[in-house]
């Protein structure tokens, strides 16, 4: 079982929330940049290239091999796969936005199907449960 969180936008319908999984994002480990750009995170994107940029400064600085500068890298990325869904959460409570949950389900669409179904007063199906 998986747990999610929604979050909806002040002043919007239901229909609007954004489900955020709990624990590791595997496309934020893999392909980071294009991760925190296109979930608008502009501040941890900028820590990202500052953490990368030390790395290579320090490589080049101190002569270090490349199998260091991979490891450091691959750190990197590992600490943005573990944080990018709290990251995620944080900016999105700054803009305001309402969390709701939290929400278990096998899978997204079974932690939406709840979500609605508890917004609107009703039991989950017995499927969803």
């Amino acid at each position: 079982m998986k747990i999610f969180t929604a979050h909806r936008p002040p002043q919007a319908s239901q229909e609007e929330a954004v489900f955020i999984k709990e624990g590791f994002s595997w496309p934020a480990f893999f392909f980071p940049v294009i991760w925190l750009v296109l979930k608008r995170l502009w501040f941890p994107l900028i820590l990202y290239l500052l953490a990368l940029a030390v790395v290579f400064a320090l490589a080049a600085r101190l002569s270090l091999s490349d199998t260091f500068v991979f490891i450091a890298a691959l750190a990197v990325n590992l600490l943005l796969g573990m944080e990018g869904n709290e990251r995620r959460r944080r900016a999105m409570a700054r803009r305001g936005f309402i969390e709701e949950g939290p929400l278990v389900g096998k899978d997204l669409q079974e932690a939406e199907l709840k979500y609605f179904h508890l917004q609107h007063g009703e039991r989950a199906p017995a499927d969803a449960a």
